[in-house]
């Protein structure tokens, strides 16, 4: 039972991470989008 216990929490450690990439992306996305539309309002 320990095995199990043991792949949970790596499994846990796994997912948190790609929340965090995830959520990276989405902001970075986000920046890049607000700097295309200031470019293209100030043009």
């Amino acid at each position: 039972m320990s095995s199990v216990i043991h792949i949970d929490k790596e499994y846990q450690q796994w997912i948190k991470e790609l929340s965090k990439r995830f959520r990276r992306s989405q902001i970075k996305a986000s920046v890049k989008v607000n700097q295309e539309m200031l470019t293209f309002y100030w043009d």
